[in-house]
């Protein structure tokens, strides 16, 4: 076929038309017949078709063009044109002639097909992103076009392929992303192995992967912790429980711990005898009941190995529960009861039995002075002894037990301590402290007596035989005692160096290791054991001096010279003032991390202001009237 030639020319010796001439030639195009125009454009068509074959694209595009200018709603021809823009790369125009494809014909399918076919066509664009703007282009001709169309079958496979493909690359991102697939399993191992259980049980929700894998991680199972991370009491199902106890067969659980009502408790614990784990080293109950003989024969099953004891709130004596422990559990290192029954032993103890490995007792009980003394006779290597809510006399108790092992001693006779802070939990690890060296006897590293009364020589005695090793003195709200004990804390006096060393330093070396002072309402000191005390403490980080009416500014003059001083409470101290404020924050403005200055009245708003500008909103507190 003769192709068709895109402009004419006219020769110089061409007459000039007239006017009327003009006019002819006006009146016959105007007549034109409808089927010469569409012979023409089809002409067009088809030599564009034939350029496009033989891969000439350039000149395609003109012989379409040509043929848009004369039927511009085209449909073919723009679907023709579209196609060859994309072969060009001209992908801008390619989709502006696709979209007006659709413009023009929304309920047919080959605009709909043209543009999803150009969304995808980038080789370097093949995301998940493209993807999923194909499929939406596929999905909105799906709800356009007639089912009759005979593309709409083609629209509805190609928008379930580009859905696939979505999902299928989400699914490979995140498999490049997924830890589980790049790190190697011992690291795996150590990340899952920090987290708590319930921060466990949360991963298998992850993923299908995730799920696979903690399944059958051998140390999934190990620690069932069901009080940690629980929002609410009894919010195990007996189904959760039987559940995973089946995912530990062939595998011996270390850890176990709840918090349910009694008829749930034992239940677990048969569960437990069941699964025979005579391998657990830590059981624990919180506000739960159980039934004395189940948890006889579990103690029974695995006595030999149990090294961590943790009831809370427990309906149970002490002292059937004591009794077993002593009797067939050697191991145990660790013993935590809380109860608010009234804890008093009525039979003595058999001396042969013993807990020669416990280290931390925690007594939450109102136990008698007699019930202690049978207690701590059975329990010669304490290091920890947390008895709050006991009424007894500290100086009768360190009397009749000397404890030389004891390194932590707490006792608070008007509140009770934080779980958190009574109970060092052993749901991270159970390794068992090594027993005390023969012959070698340590010192206290903290003294917490709180809400009772200490006499002089009790207090004293135990900053003279400690003070190399004490970090921690906490005697709020204490009283009996006088400011003897404050001189204690000071350098001895060097001794004569001999002869032959003449000449020599001698200095004493001696620096308090105290790092921890709570002398809140202790009344009786002045400021001159105050300031004498805190010079002597140069290590100190936390100090609390709150109602203690004899601070003065030269007392915050003396704590200025901590270097280390993070936490102070001078609440309600009403003898210091803004200028001594203003100096203290100045010198420890780079280390001091909280100030309470309630209820100081004589201390003026622009100093708190200042304060709050030097140290930070949060790190001052000041409030008046909430004691």
């Amino acid at each position: 076929m003769k192709k068709r030639a895109f402009s004419s020319t006219t020769t110089k010796d061409q007459p000039k038309p007239t006017t009327s001439t003009k006019h002819q030639r006006k009146n016959v195009a105007a007549s034109a017949s409808t089927n010469e125009i569409q012979e023409s454009w089809k002409h067009y068509f088809e030599d564009g078709r034939q350029a496009f074959t033989a891969s000439q694209y350039k000149e395609a595009l003109q012989y379409f063009t040509q043929a848009l200018r004369l039927q511009p709603t085209n449909l073919t021809l723009l679907d023709s044109r579209s196609a060859t823009y994309d072969r060009l790369q001209q992908w801008d125009a390619a989709v502006k002639d696709a979209k007006m494809m659709i413009k023009i014909a929304p309920q047919v399918s080959k605009g709909y097909l043209r543009l999803g076919k150009l969304v995808t066509s980038q080789p370097q664009q093949q995301n998940e992103k493209t993807y999923r703007q194909a499929a939406l282009v596929y999905r909105r001709g799906c709800s356009k076009v007639d089912e009759g169309d005979p593309r709409y079958a083609l629209l509805t496979t190609l928008a379930s392929d580009m859905e696939s493909k979505v999902n299928a690359d989400k699914r490979r991102i995140q498999g490049q992303r997924d830890p589980l697939h790049i790190l190697p399993y011992d690291v795996l191992d150590l990340i899952f192995t920090y987290l708590p259980f319930h921060r466990r049980v949360a991963c298998t929700q992850v993923s299908s992967d995730w799920n696979r894998f903690l399944r059958h991680w051998p140390g999934m199972w190990r620690q069932l912790d069901f009080i940690t991370g629980a929002t609410k009491h009894d919010v195990v199902s007996r189904k959760t429980l039987t559940s995973y106890f089946s995912y530990t067969r062939g595998r011996h659980i270390r850890s176990f711990s709840l918090s349910a009502s009694k008829p749930k408790t034992d239940y677990a614990l048969q569960l437990l005898i069941d699964q025979d784990c005579q391998y657990l080293e830590y059981l624990g109950f919180s506000n739960s009941g159980f039934s004395l003989n189940l948890f006889s024969r579990t103690l029974r099953l695995m006595g030999k190995q149990l090294t961590h004891l943790y009831l809370d709130n427990c309906d149970t004596p002490l002292e059937p529960i004591f009794t077993q422990l002593s009797a067939i559990c050697p191991q145990l290192t660790h013993l935590y009861y809380g109860s608010e029954l009234k804890t008093e032993f009525i039979t003595t103890m058999d001396a042969q039995h013993t807990l020669p490995r416990l280290q931390q007792l925690h007594l939450v009980s109102n136990a008698s002075q007699s019930t202690l003394d049978v207690i701590l006779a059975q329990c010669p290597n304490l290091t920890h002894l947390v008895l709050p809510r006991i009424y007894v006399s500290v100086a009768t108790l360190l009397l009749r037990h000397p404890l030389p092992h004891l390194r932590v001693y707490y006792h608070d006779a008007c509140s009770t301590m934080s779980k958190q802070s009574l109970w060092e939990s052993a749901l991270t690890t159970t390794t068992i402290p090594p027993p005390p060296t023969p012959g070698k006897v340590g010192g206290w590293v903290a003294f917490s007596a709180m809400g009772t009364t200490l006499d002089d020589h009790t207090l004293n005695s135990i900053v003279t035989t400690h003070r190399t090793t004490l970090e921690i003195i906490n005697l709020n709200q204490t009283v009996g005692f006088s400011n003897q004990w404050c001189s204690l804390l000071l350098p001895p006096p060097a001794l004569p160096l001999p002869l032959e060393n003449e000449g020599e330093a001698n200095p004493s070396g001696f620096i308090s290791p105290l790092v921890e002072l709570s002398l809140n309402q202790c009344t009786r000191l002045d400021d001159t054991d105050l300031c004498r005390v805190i010079s002597a403490c140069p290590r100190l980080q936390v100090v609390g001096l709150a109602y203690v009416c004899s601070v003065t500014n030269t007392t915050l003059e003396h704590l200025a010279q901590l270097p280390h001083l993070k936490r102070l409470d001078l609440t309600a101290c009403p003898q210091i003032t803004g200028s001594g404020l203003r100096r203290l924050v100045d010198l420890r403005r780079h280390t001091l991390k909280k100030l309470l200055l309630n209820d100081c009245a004589a201390i003026q708003p622009d100093a708190i202001q200042h304060a709050r500008s030097v140290l930070g909103r949060t790190a001052v507190e000041c409030t008046f009237g909430k004691r």
